[in-house]
């Protein structure tokens, strides 16, 4: 399933954001894309614990609980910057991440890490 929603999103043109023109706008369409990507996250999280025997899936839990804090701090450091760009900074930095993590997940425990 998460390979058919992982293409229509990268399919998907708004995507790209290439309409937005405010600041509010760009972070808006952003965290669109963000909250579809934390969906396959999710997703990819909970069909990478079903593909692991118990040991490995405590040491995921805790990799899944210590990369949020990370990613939350490691983001929140690029929305610290003056100026409204740093919005758009750390709502791409939140998407990004969640992104590489989404697909990461979906890798993990198939053989393909």
């Amino acid at each position: 399933m998460i390979p058919a929603l992982l293409a229509a999103l990268l399919l998907a043109p708004d995507h790209h954001c290439s309409t937005a023109i405010t600041t509010v706008d760009m972070v808006e369409c952003i965290g669109r894309s963000t909250t579809e990507w934390d969906e396959l996250l999710n997703t990819a999280y909970r069909e990478a614990l079903a593909r692991v025997a118990e040991p490995q899936q405590a040491r995921l839990r805790g990799a899944q609980r210590a990369w949020i804090l990370y990613r939350d701090a490691n983001c929140r450091a690029y929305g610290a910057a003056e100026g409204t760009i740093s919005a758009i900074a750390a709502a791409s930095c939140l998407r990004d991440m969640t992104q590489s993590r989404a697909e990461e997940l979906q890798r993990f425990g198939a053989g393909e890490n």
